[in-house]
């Protein structure tokens, strides 16, 4: 077989080297790099480059253990618990029981990554700016531009919490419900109208709960429903029932 042929007919795990006086090409063979195969260590998304944890996805796309409160379905941060229910490093002010970010902060007093455009002092999304210069996901949907809000799309195109009410397909308030079946988006304590957060409370009022929650004299080992109704009486004028229902 002529040199030529014997070149042509080499197999794609083989590298051939011919010298450069003319004399008879080596042959020798490698083992398959690591880009050649899937890393079994990255999260199983298409395009995602984060670190998998249990079931094969990372944190972001739903991997890791629960959180241990019912009906939470947010992966678990620290203590069995997501950032929501009390997991992960707290805001380093005192009395605020927010999540810290970077600087081990909370956004409110002054932690995580600020916009980068041209001193702008508002907080950062994906792409390193605010919102408004350009930072944040973007809808999925062809050629929308608008932030994403939920479930990768934003409000015109669906991208809402549904109303929790059976069959109703309406886009659910502060308390999980439509306008329609009893939502509303005021905070549930009396003599407040603020608008509320998830979990039927406004910011403050959400935040003071999960300080109680954490230091207000319950332990690691009391079921939820002690914790909170532990805050229940520290809090006047609220119809406890109602907190309850909305929180747990």
């Amino acid at each position: 077989m002529s040199s030529l042929d014997h070149l042509l007919c080499a197999t794609d795990s083989e590298d051939r080297v011919t010298r450069f006086d003319g004399s008879r090409s080596s042959t020798y063979s490698h083992a398959p790099l690591a880009y050649d195969k899937p890393n079994p260590r990255r999260c199983s998304i298409e395009n995602c480059q984060k670190t998998a944890k249990r079931g094969g996805r990372c944190i972001a796309h739903g991997g890791g253990n629960k959180c241990a409160v019912d009906g939470c379905t947010t992966s678990v941060v620290s203590r069995g618990l997501c950032v929501a229910h009390g997991g992960g490093k707290r805001c380093q002010t005192k009395a605020c029981a927010k999540s810290a970010q970077s600087g081990g902060f909370c956004w409110v007093h002054g932690g995580g990554k600020k916009c980068g455009y041209n001193g702008c002092p508002k907080r950062a999304q994906s792409g390193s700016a605010c919102i408004a210069h350009g930072g944040g996901k973007r809808c999925r949907m062809d050629e929308c531009n608008k932030v994403v809000q939920y479930d990768g799309l934003c409000v015109g195109h669906g991208g809402y919490r549904r109303c929790i009410f059976e069959s109703c397909d309406q886009r659910a308030m502060a308390n999980d419900y439509c306008q329609q079946h009893g939502g509303s988006s005021v905070c549930v304590l009396q003599l407040c109208y603020k608008r509320a957060v998830h979990g039927g409370m406004c910011s403050k009022h959400k935040t003071d709960a999960s300080l109680q929650a954490i230091t207000g004299g319950t332990t690691c080992g009391d079921s939820p429903q002690v914790v909170y109704q532990h805050q229940i009486n520290h809090l006047t004028k609220i119809d406890a029932g109602v907190l309850l229902d909305s929180i747990l």
